[in-house]
């Protein structure tokens, strides 16, 4: 038999009339919305922030699970109510039907859109009506899905055009109305309420505006579906072949797998909760005060405004005398005789007790969007410095130059030693070094009496270093991720404040707040404070660091590495996070205990050279030194014990220079130091 003459009503149409049956498919289905705006909310707020033994914790799990099956609810009652029947009583008859229908249904367009997006599309389209064949002509199953397509059959693009330019609606009035819930919330809620409770809000509201527009969707397809059934009513009604059934049934397979992913997925972020907020206090820095007549920094603001600007091609020359690879006379004697305030701020900036760059002062500044002091031109004058003192040395005023070359370990030891970031503590070292440097070149040329040379030696003895520089340094770091880590979630970071090359917000915030099974925050932070604990802890232990290297290996161990790990792995957006934003820090330890090593055979060469002053030659052993040239020997700081010393190789060094951890670094060359004298 031939179909009806029945048309389908045009667009305009299904808009002017949908509109007219919303108000009271609303009304019908409003008890249904409240309960489920209500349960969400119970669930938002109890839910993330008790364990799993609180009581309050199963209220807003199982506050989560009835908000589900309440917004699954309205579709039933919003189409028995259009069609005239008692629409709670028979939507509560017909829910288990409704819900395996629901159920499968979404398997076999999850299953087409497996194949590719047309398909998906297509099976969209086919089974749109689904749900109503089920509720209103009680099929089921395949039978149900054979029907939904029958009546697509022939008007398959008119009804595609229909679908589309309700979800085109839809989507329009949901980005303004998604854009006017922000902007309310960024401009009006930011200051009276707490971050955590507007991104509730947030939640809340654009949830509801979803289950009332839910309503005008079921009113638009419930009268296409009317039209199609009176376009179809002279049509034999028939049931699918075996062919296909075998076709939906293996596309159903195809989308099972995905479907039940994604309950579990669900299931996961209703019961993954975060632990409670690390204590931290042995780790986080205070807010300190330091005067500005007794903070270097801003002498040496003014040695940077006095360096040679006019010479600075010669940048490389000065880097190549200092590091003893080249002498140009003229330049050091232009240099040295021509920069009078920049050398007296230099010596104005070693004598102050403290160095600060002043923004560090509040902890709350320490972000990796803080713009640092120019640190290259510290270095820059650091070695401006060791070349005049080098030109004095030469000018045979040797005691000036070794002041000189002081003066630079001074300023270093005042950066490494002061509450900087770790970059400031690398460069400080860097500083210190370039001090070191001259002064046991000038130990190799010396003619100063034995009691200037243990003067000099009794001061570097004073500048070992005590680690709590580079302890500080770790306590930035914390405290940079802490700072960052709550900007996120205060849901303010810029793209500057990241570090740039996308907007983290917009992309990845609402993943991030939710603090779910894949990011939570607490988890995140205390893994951070562990790691930070240990790298503390690993600067008092003679230059051990295992721990750190431990914590390095668990970072790497623990990054989940493919999508699966990712899918599957609690708290992969904190695990990623630390990886990303943990720099590896064994190196500063190991720099730190390379410095103190430097320091001590500096003391040792100055005892060995007003020795061999006094007596011709080395000493058999280093304990001929004591008393007369050093009250104590010291011990090795990278191992705790006596420094090795040999007077036929001529050479002072530490057992650690084996260990393979140095020589996969070099620095295990740092670790032995040549007698040339």
């Amino acid at each position: 038999m031939e179909e009806s003459q029945i048309i389908l009503r045009p667009i305009s149409g299904l808009f002017k009339d949908s509109l007219k049956l919303y108000a009271k498919t609303l009304i019908r289905t409003l008890p249904v919305i409240c309960a489920a705006t209500i349960l969400l909310f119970i669930n938002l707020v109890v839910a993330p922030y008790k364990s799993t033994s609180d009581p309050l914790y199963m209220i807003g799990i199982i506050a989560g699970v009835v908000a589900v099956f309440s917004e699954l609810f309205i579709f039933p009652v919003a189409v028995f109510s259009l069609a005239g029947g008692r629409a709670y009583r028979d939507s509560v008859n017909s829910f288990v039907p409704y819900f395996l229908i629901f159920i499968f249904g979404s398997i076999v367009t999850i299953g087409g859109v497996v194949l590719l997006v047309i398909p998906g599309i297509i099976f969209l389209t086919w089974f749109w009506f689904l749900n109503y064949v089920n509720l209103l002509e009680r099929k089921n199953g395949l039978s149900a899905l054979h029907r939904s397509r029958e009546l697509v059959r022939d008007n398959f693009w008119k009804v595609l055009l229909r679908f589309a330019a309700a979800f085109l609606a839809i989507f329009i009035v949901a980005v303004f109305f998604i854009f006017v819930v922000k902007y309310i919330t960024a401009h009006l809620l930011a200051k009276s309420l707490a971050s955590f409770y507007q991104r509730v809000f947030t939640e809340v509201v654009t949830r509801l505006f979803g289950f009332l527009i839910a309503p005008f969707f079921v009113s638009y397809g419930y009268l296409v579906y009317l039209d199609l059934v009176a376009i179809k009513a002279a049509v034999p009604e028939t049931q699918p072949t075996r062919k296909e059934k075998i076709s939906y049934s293996l596309v159903a397979l195809l989308g099972a797998p995905i479907l039940g992913l994604l309950l579990v997925l669900n299931t996961l972020y209703l019961i993954a909760r975060d632990a409670p907020p690390p204590n931290d206090s042995d780790v986080v820095l205070q807010k300190i005060e330091v005067p500005e007549n007794e903070n270097a920094y801003f002498s040496l603001q003014k040695i940077i405004e006095k360096l040679p600007q006019e010479q600075k091609e010669k940048y490389g020359h000065w880097q190549e005398m200092a590091d003893g690879k080249a002498w140009y006379d003229d330049e050091v004697r232009a240099l040295s005789e021509g920069n009078q305030k920049f050398f007296e701020y230099f010596t104005e900036a070693a004598e102050k007790s403290q160095y600060i760059y002043p923004p560090l002062a509040d902890p709350a500044n320490i972000t990796p969007a803080l713009v640092l002091p120019s640190l290259n031109s510290y270095r820059i004058a650091a070695r401006v410095v060791s070349i005049k003192s080098e030109y004095l040395f030469r000018y045979k005023k040797e005691k000036e130059a070794f002041d000189s070359a002081l003066e630079i370990v001074r300023l270093g030891r005042l950066i490494t030693e002061g509450r900087g970031t770790l970059i400031e503590y690398l460069v400080g070292i860097a500083i210190e070094n370039t001090g070191l440097d001259r002064i046991r070149s000038f130990t190799e040329r010396t003619t100063l009496p034995k009691t200037d040379l243990i003067a000099y030696r009794q001061e570097l003895e004073g500048l070992l270093s005590t680690g709590e520089g580079l302890r500080n340094a770790f306590r930035g770091e914390y405290m940079s991720f802490k700072n960052i880590s709550s900007t996120l979630l205060e849901g303010v970071l810029s793209n500057d404040e990241w570090g740039g090359g996308q907007d983290v917000t917009d992309l990845a915030l609402s993943a991030i707040q939710d603090q779910n099974f894949y990011f939570q925050p607490n988890r995140t932070m205390q893994f951070y404070l562990e790691m930070a604990r240990n790298q503390i802890q690993s600067v008092n232990d003679q230059c051990d660091i295992s721990p750190v290297l431990a914590d390095e290996e668990v970072i790497k161990s623990q990054m989940p590495h493919s999508i699966f790990q990712i899918i599957f792995t609690e708290n992969s957006a904190g695990r990623i996070i630390v990886n990303i934003t943990a720099a590896s820090l064994s190196g500063a330890i190991r720099k730190h205990c390379a410095l103190n090593f430097a320091i001590v055979s500096d003391e040792l060469l100055l005892a060995l050279r007003a020795y061999k002053l006094e007596h011709n030659s080395l000493p058999a052993q280093l304990s001929d030194l004591v008393p007369d040239y050093i009250a104590k020997l010291p011990s090795d700081p990278m191992t705790g014990e006596e420094l090795l010393y040999s007077q036929t190789e001529k050479v002072l060094y530490s057992k650690a220079k084996d260990r393979a951890i140095f020589k996969e670094n070099k620095l295990n060359e740092k670790l032995e130091v040549k007698i040339n004298f």
